[in-house]
């Protein structure tokens, strides 16, 4: 089982790494873990907008400047 604390504006949440059939759509847990998902995606939005931002002023600095390089499956999974 894998486990991340996060604090998110004083709360503190504590993900579980499971299904949504593991708690079943339970009432109990729907509330929260939209929350949490909502949570998840601004902030992954935020980071694709940094990214793309960084990438296009190193783009408009330089024209040879290798985006390629950057633009793989480690780089992503790492953001």
């Amino acid at each position: 089982m894998s486990t991340t604390g996060i604090l998110v504006s004083g709360d503190r949440f504590l993900s579980v790494k499971s299904s949504t059939d593991g708690i079943g759509w339970n009432v109990q847990y729907r509330e929260r873990l939209e929350t949490f998902l909502n949570f998840i995606h601004a902030t992954a939005t935020q980071v694709y907008s940094l990214s793309k931002f960084i990438f296009l002023c190193a783009l408009h600095d330089d024209a040879s400047f290798d985006i390629a390089s950057y633009i793989n499956k480690e780089f992503f999974s790492e953001v």
